[in-house]
């Protein structure tokens, strides 16, 4: 489910990016850049859509949280807009997009503790590593032998 929003929030960002509110790109072609982006903006769309359909068809409980993601995050870019455009002040777009900023980051909020609980073993593991290194290096070897799992969320050296 986290990766899920991790993506969406990704695809977002990569199709929206903050920086082109804050200001018009300048030169000889900047009717053709916005042809362009419209044009990709354009096929995106279409493509979420298609995906949206699918998943109401497959999975629904999957479809209204994925649209509900989309349409959040349809209404943070209408408010960065309007503030990008003078329309609204940084204060009122700060208290509009709030509960929008807290509802994505709601799944990573929950699962604090537990990343908290991550980060604290590894600690440990690595305040041990300091006195023996052969803790790690008997874990690297493990893992190259096939006899431990690679997780990148658990690897404490690099």
């Amino acid at each position: 489910m986290h990766k899920v929003f991790h993506l969406i929030f990704a695809f977002f960002l990569l199709c929206f990016p903050i920086f082109g509110f804050t200001q018009e790109p300048s030169g000889p072609n900047i009717q053709e850049l916005q042809k362009q982006q419209e044009k990709i903006r354009q096929e995106a769309d279409k493509m979420q859509q298609n995906e949206l359909e699918l998943l109401k068809k497959q999975d629904p409980q999957l479809y209204k949280e994925r649209k509900l993601a989309i349409d959040t995050q349809a209404k943070i870019q209408a408010i960065l807009s309007s503030y990008s455009q003078g329309k609204i002040p940084a204060a009122e777009a700060e208290r509009q997009i709030y509960p929008y900023v807290k509802q994505q980051m709601q799944p990573y909020i929950d699962g604090l503790d537990t990343y908290i609980a991550r980060l604290e073993k590894k600690l440990t593991i690595l305040k041990k590593a300091r006195i023996n290194p052969d803790i790690l290096i008997k874990q690297r070897i493990d893992q190259m032998l096939g006899k431990a799992p690679i997780n990148p969320e658990d690897m404490i050296y690099y």
